[in-house]
């Protein structure tokens, strides 16, 4: 088996991205199940138009993992985006998603060093994690980055604890 494969995402993958984004999303969020709110959420925010969009921003970067062609994970940097948390840190790692099949193979290693060296000579890196997204935290942890904040995500008026890290 060959090693996954990291370039800059192009406008043909949008639809995987769509597809991959809202798998990783449910396999996440949806830990009780699914209801309406969650549902709407993800059928509005990652559709191959919503990618589309995301692709030909200037201010995000897009990069994928991929393997034979497969996409396998992809990580979206959003340039100049200050941490509320700590404005000295410039550029949100906004999505590091990694196929759950795939995960725990160094492919979400691979993205995050990407992502650091691109970020460096730009004001460094931040991201946000939902508090009870474990495996993320533990990854983000082990790589060094350390809580510098919370803030909440909200869904449909429902407050959901994330945690700020640089």
């Amino acid at each position: 088996m060959s090693t996954p494969v990291l370039r800059p995402a192009r406008s043909d993958d949008a639809a995987n991205l769509a597809a991959l984004g809202m798998l990783v999303w449910l396999h996440t969020y949806s830990s009780t199940g699914l209801r309406r709110s969650l549902a709407d959420y993800v059928l509005a925010r990652f559709t191959r138009a919503a990618k589309t969009v995301l692709l030909a921003d200037s201010q995000r970067h897009i990069v994928v993992a991929e393997q034979n062609g497969h996409l396998l994970g992809y990580a979206t940097l959003h340039w100049q985006h200050p941490c509320p948390a700590q404005p000295a840190s410039r550029n949100e790692l906004e999505t590091l998603y990694v196929h759950p099949l795939f995960a725990g193979q160094g492919i979400g290693y691979r993205l995050l060093q990407y992502c650091q060296q691109q970020c460096a000579p730009r004001g460094g890196l931040w991201l946000s994690v939902w508090q009870y997204n474990h495996r993320a935290l533990a990854f983000y942890q082990r790589q060094g980055l350390v809580k510098i904040g919370e803030y909440d995500f909200m869904l449909d008026g429902e407050a959901h604890r994330n945690w700020l890290l640089a």
